[in-house]
């Protein structure tokens, strides 16, 4: 099988029968944008640093939280590095990746400067999340055990494939662009480590290599017969091996923008389970927080590895440590952006818990995942006694969707966050529940 044909035929196959307006992406839509500033207020300054320094060319693509615009390759680079950052933007376990970070990013980035309408951007949008997934379920969980961040590599071909889409280029193209993006396509899990910061990096160059992939393909460059399945393509240099059963059933698979899920929890999706847990033993017994003596982990196998860090040094670590992130949920109760400050990665107690967190990758969970991913959390108090809870589907995930009202408020919390006025907040929120009649509104709220 040509793997890049099969892939492009099926979103081809997808927008002309199954797509529909109500499918979710504008969801998706509205959980970037409250991420997106929510992250900018963060990155402010790095953000105004970065633009003195190189963003000096002029464009019309808005780069959220500056109040400024640039080329679209600097937004679509700022804007994802914000809509990441805070680690509560969407994602999908079965493809072990965060599509909206790179699809949007790159998207806003074009229709600003281009004048891409609501109808076409939200094609291009829900082609993105569909093609993004459906390479990533056909190449986990091996992509990851590889090192690769799924992210950045599927992320650069689904937002290459939302661009494309939404300008409304032939399947030539659109082919193209996946083949230019193919060649693109990087981000290591390295960058999760220690204390690095880079982690919203490969989400954010994805944004601007699937944008230029676009681009390229756009101008007539032409691609390989199968940059994604060739000998030396995508699946052989990323992959290894290319398993045909997952590529078929990845194919097949329906409505990807609907089986994604939805962040209340400020870090790393592998340590939600876990937090979740903590949380609902605090709740049902609160009295044993202040005789807790040593806490018990066990979880599937991908969530231990790179997530068992007991001392975190920085807040970008602290999101990927599922020990400081559950001490936090059980001391505190924390779990949103005030879960992860410079003041609780000092605090004494949350590193003395925090060292007493073990983490066991467990036989039984780990062959529940992708379908199930779960976390079991004990806690042994200084008396002798003891407490558990498991979680299967932590909120958010489609078993376990954010109901109106907790999606309401996310969104809210984050404009707060960006220290945005309710006037504002009120504009914004109704621009995007009816954005089809309010495009440019929208656009207009952005650039303030």
């Amino acid at each position: 099988m040509n793997m890049t044909d099969a892939l492009v035929q099926r979103i081809e196959r997808y927008l002309k029968d199954e797509y529909a307006a109500d499918c979710g992406i504008r969801l998706c839509l509205k959980d970037y944008t409250a991420v997106l500033f929510g992250g900018a207020r963060a990155l402010r300054d790095r953000h105004e640093s970065y633009l003195e320094r190189f963003g000096r060319a002029r464009g019309e693509s808005v780069v959220v939280g500056c109040g400024r615009s640039s080329d679209s390759c600097t937004a679509a680079l700022l804007n994802g590095l914000s809509a990441h950052v805070l680690e509560l933007d969407d994602g999908h376990r079965y493809g072990m990746l965060h599509p909206g970070v790179p699809i949007f990013s790159a998207l806003l980035a074009a229709a600003s400067a281009e004048g891409i309408d609501a109808e076409h951007f939200f094609r291009g949008a829900a082609a993105g999340y569909e093609a993004m997934i459906r390479l990533a379920c056909a190449v986990q969980p091996e992509h990851k055990k590889r090192g690769f961040h799924g992210s950045a590599t599927c992320g650069t071909i689904g937002a290459a494939v939302a661009v494309a889409v939404a300008r409304g280029c032939d399947s030539r193209q659109l082919k193209d662009a996946v083949s230019a993006a193919a060649t693109s396509a990087s981000g290591l899990l390295e960058m999760m480590d220690d204390d690095s910061e880079l982690k919203p990096y490969n989400c954010a160059q994805s944004a601007v290599s699937g944008l230029l992939a676009a681009n390229v393909a756009l101008c007539g460059y032409k691609g390989p017969e199968d940059a994604l399945g060739g000998r030396r393509g995508f699946i052989k240099a990323l992959n290894g091996e290319l398993d045909a059963a997952k590529l078929e059933a990845a194919l097949a698979m329906k409505d990807c923008v609907g089986t994604v899920y939805r962040k209340l929890y400020a870090s790393c999706r592998h340590t939600h389970p876990a937090v979740e847990a903590a949380l609902k033993l605090r709740q049902a017994q609160p009295e044993v927080v202040g005789k807790i003596g040593a806490v018990r982990v066990q979880t599937y196998d991908l969530a231990v590895f790179g997530h068992d860090n007991p001392r975190p040094r920085s807040i970008g670590a602290a999101k990927m440590s599922t020990p400081y992130s559950v001490a936090v949920a059980l001391l505190y109760g924390l779990s949103s952006i005030d879960a992860f400050t410079a003041p609780l990665l000092d605090d004494a107690d949350v590193q003395r818990l925090s060292a007493a967190v073990t983490m066991e990758p467990d036989e039984a969970l780990s062959r529940l995942t992708p379908g199930v991913r779960a976390a079991i959390v004990t806690v042994e108090t200084t008396d002798g006694e003891s407490c558990a809870c498991r979680v299967d589907y932590p909120k958010g995930e489609p078993e376990n969707p954010l109901t109106d009202g907790e999606f309401s408020e996310k969104f809210r919390l984050l404009l707060r966050y960006a220290n945005r006025d309710e006037a504002y907040i009120r504009a914004l929120e109704d621009a995007l529940d009816s954005i089809d009649d309010r495009w440019q509104e929208y656009l207009d709220l952005l650039a303030k």
